[in-house]
């Protein structure tokens, strides 16, 4: 089974990753964030790589919008990630960090002669 994660198993429940990974033996305490601001559950990220994260969730998550989030590991919200679900069970979340879209080059306006 092929995740957008760049994650899967096989037969035996061995996971392998594409991207170099980083564990915390005991988690971090970080905060996901709904997007409008309204809702926050705190969880424990237990590895995180360049293009996601597996996170462990503290409380209810039915009522929690896993479309799109933010990851939010600093208590003021300067360090955060936009993400969306990849994959859930009950205790456990994993996210794939979105990526902002390239912009267009503004036109650059020639001086008059």
């Amino acid at each position: 089974m092929v995740l957008p994660m760049a994650v899967w198993q096989n037969e035996r429940s061995q996971e392998f990753r594409l991207d170099k990974h980083v564990s915390f033996e005991h988690g971090y305490p970080c905060r996901l964030l709904s997007i409008d601001g309204t809702k926050c559950r705190s969880v424990l990220l237990e590895d995180i790589s360049e293009g996601g994260a597996k996170l462990t969730v503290f409380g209810a998550v039915e009522d929690f919008d896993f479309s799109e989030f933010f990851l939010v590991f600093s208590s003021w919200a300067t360090a955060h990630r936009r993400c969306t679900c990849v994959w859930r069970n009950d205790k456990q979340v994993g996210v794939e960090f979105l990526r902002h879209k390239a912009t267009q080059p503004r036109a650059r306006k020639l001086p008059a002669r």
